[in-house]
């Protein structure tokens, strides 16, 4: 009877085992096969002030279009952890002249406004913290330019939430961004 016991537990274990590891697999699929690598680097810099200190992410920038959206990112050269991104709802490319809205993201939504679009600006410190900042209805300008195969935005006073879960005490403040970023289509 024990043995037969034993034999019953180690057949639903293993069989758990197998269940859970083919569902991390065909997650791990889908996102790659949903993921699609953009284009050449271009660069980037983004300047944070909040609270008289400035934070900047100065290095590569790229595109990537993910599970039917497009991310660009500038990820800084000396703290990989630091990185400004813009998210938009569309898998597709900034346009020249058109109007984004810059909109906290709601997820809730099964579909967020292709016009609206989210920033964001991420600082991950060695302590194990993090400054984290993030689009709110907001004033400023954000501008594309396409050329080609060449996509450049500037950025002037955007402001941006401080998380209050998150952020250090001098940080909690509005955060403003302004800067250039270049990337490629191809």
């Amino acid at each position: 009877m024990k043995n037969l016991l034993l034999l019953v537990i180690i057949i639903l274990l293993a069989s758990c085992k197998k269940e859970e590891t083919a569902t991390i697999n065909e997650a791990v699929e889908n996102i790659k096969e949903n993921t699609e690598l953009i284009a050449k680097e271009g660069s980037g810099k983004i300047v944070l002030t909040c609270n008289g200190k400035q934070i900047i992410a100065e290095g590569v920038c790229g595109g990537v279009i993910t599970m039917g959206t497009m991310t660009i990112a500038v990820k800084d050269k000396t703290n990989p952890a630091k990185v400004f991104t813009i998210n938009f709802n569309t898998p597709d490319f900034p346009e020249s002249g058109k109007e984004y809205l810059i909109f906290p993201k709601d997820y809730t939504l099964d579909k967020n406004p292709e016009n609206e679009i989210g920033v964001s600006f991420i600082e991950g410190l060695p302590n194990n913290k993090m400054n984290v900042w993030d689009a709110k209805p907001t004033s400023g300008e954000l501008v594309f330019t396409v050329n080609g195969n060449e996509i450049k935005c500037r950025l002037n006073d955007i402001k941006l939430e401080a998380s209050k879960m998150y952020n250090a005490d001098d940080l909690q403040g509005e955060g403003t961004v302004s800067g250039e970023l270049k990337l490629y289509k191809n």
